[in-house]
């Protein structure tokens, strides 16, 4: 397994998989934060508004923190930064809050399988830690939201069941 090139300070080396799989968690994270930057200012439901910047907060901004110092602990180069502020046009009822909330949802529901996908190939265990708990995280912020979701009437009503008589 091809190691990636490890700084004077560390002490366990990662491989090359390893440090694409955090280059490229950090660059979706960076990613997911410019979009919820955009999506607060469409936001009309003030506790949706606030459960998007608990997520931002809590989660992504954490995240982000602790993924630039891993890739700057293993000496692996950051991608771009998204930018500190987003204007959106005034005019902001184009979008509608159910609308934003199913992209949230579907966007974490693909993160699930990434998060889960990768732990099984990480062998660092530093590393496969962190993973864990951002999964644990994910599943936690996931578990609300989809809460949320049922209280606005925003997860769709699937058919009722009745089994064959």
């Amino acid at each position: 397994m091809p190691l990636f090139k490890k700084s004077a300070q560390t002490a366990q080396a990662i491989s090359a998989g390893e440090a694409f799989i955090l280059w490229s968690h950090l660059l979706t994270r960076y990613q997911n934060l410019e979009m919820s930057a955009v999506y607060q200012n469409f936001i009309h439901d003030v506790e949706f508004k606030m459960l998007v910047a608990r997520g931002m907060r809590q989660s992504l901004d954490a995240e982000i923190k602790q993924l630039e110092g891993k890739l700057n602990y293993y000496g692996i180069p950051l991608p771009p930064r998204p930018p500190q502020t987003i204007n959106t046009p005034t005019n902001t009822e184009v979008i509608r809050d159910e609308f934003i909330y199913q992209q949230i949802l579907s966007g974490m529901r693909s993160f699930l399988n990434i998060h889960t996908s990768d732990l099984r190939v990480i062998l660092n265990d530093d590393l496969r830690a962190m993973f864990t708990g951002f999964l644990t995280r994910e599943l936690e912020v996931y578990d609300d939201l989809v809460k949320y979701g049922k209280l606005k009437g925003w997860l769709g009503n699937p058919p009722a069941y009745r089994p064959a008589q």
